[in-house]
């Protein structure tokens, strides 16, 4: 019985699946940059640059700007590589 259940759990997982690990990050900042960082990322929703998330958007605001800098950073080091 026990050899069934193994057996069913592995068939609805990928093989490669990873298990979804979830980071806490705290930001530091004043009072002003919270307001300003939370219009920008209701703006955002707005557009439809990022998803509208009721519970707020600065999550997902943070995370696109990360992923925009990430990209930045790639193709940089791609021209000096001379690509």
């Amino acid at each position: 019985m026990e050899e069934e259940q193994e057996e069913q759990t592995q068939e609805t997982q990928p093989e490669n699946a990873q298990p979804t690990t979830i980071l806490h990050m705290q930001l530091r900042i004043n009072q002003e940059a919270n307001e300003r960082l939370e219009k920008l990322a209701n703006y955002a929703a707005l557009e439809g640059l990022i998803l509208n998330d009721t519970r707020g958007n600065k999550t997902a605001w943070i995370n696109y700007c990360l992923a925009l800098g990430e990209e930045v950073l790639t193709q940089r080091a791609y021209q000096k590589k001379g690509f």
